[in-house]
């Protein structure tokens, strides 16, 4: 019984395949339906309808597959960017870190004392290379340059000139970054939401070209790749063959 309620199932529907032999499967199937359309016959006029809707998926589908490319090359970038700029900042820190351990900025003990505890709440660097690379490391570093800036009388303008240009790009490329996370986050959702549809159009075209095809069953097959839509499939290129 259950193998005759599959009859009427989702021939392509499958949660096991992969999202992206999904996409190329079906950009395989549009390439091979294009190429070799029947032009006759009494079901030629909805073929060719369907041809439009399949081209036009096909189309959506490699232009979601690039979106979300182009987003991870960005992400890629920009996370690198990210790691470059946090070592930067801390390199900053802890050489900030050494010229306050001596009098040669600020020779009074007690307010080299005052402005330290200021710049380093904890009484060490863990404050920082501890801290998350996240929102929390971008807001201990944020707060330790409004403090520098809060205390130019006391540091001098160098040192507050050098602490700006070594801990201001940090916080510029982490919200670029968590700019491309959103951004990959959505095209992998766009390309995800287009699944359904790829499903159901390789559906209707599968009875199409097997009402067009009924004294030779087997031919509807040609018009796809297995080696998509096998079991467990890994993912592979697109090979068009004609039917």
């Amino acid at each position: 019984m259950e193998a005759f309620a599959h009859l009427f199932d989702s021939h392509f529907a499958d949660n096991d395949r992969s999202l992206l032999n999904t996409l190329a499967g079906f950009v395989d199937h549009a390439t091979r339906l294009a190429a070799n359309l029947p032009a006759t016959g009494p079901l030629a006029a909805l073929l060719a309808a369907a041809n439009l809707d399949t081209q036009a998926l096909s189309a959506r589908a490699q232009t979601a597959q690039q979106a979300l490319g182009l987003s991870l090359g960005a992400q890629k970038e920009a996370t690198a960017q990210t790691t470059t700029a946090q070592t930067t900042a801390l390199d900053r820190i802890r050489k900030n870190d050494g010229t306050l351990s001596g009098d040669a900025l600020i020779e009074d003990a007690q307010e080299r004392r005052r402005v330290y505890a200021l710049l380093y709440p904890t009484g060490t660097l863990k404050y920082y290379t501890t801290a998350k690379v996240g929102t929390e490391l971008a807001d201990r570093l944020g707060e330790y340059l409004a403090t520098t800036e809060a205390e130019k009388d006391a540091l001098g303008a160098a040192f507050v000139k050098r602490t700006q240009a070594d801990l201001k790009p940090f916080r510029k490329t982490r919200e670029t970054q968590v700019g491309h996370l959103g951004s990959t986050g959505e095209a992998r959702t766009d390309r995800h939401d287009l699944v359904d549809e790829l499903d159901a159009q390789a559906d209707y075209n599968f009875h199409l070209l097997s009402a067009h095809f009924r004294a030779e069953l087997g031919r509807p097959a040609n018009f796809w790749n297995p080696a998509y839509y096998q079991r467990a499939a890994v993912a592979v290129a697109a090979v068009v063959a004609k039917p």
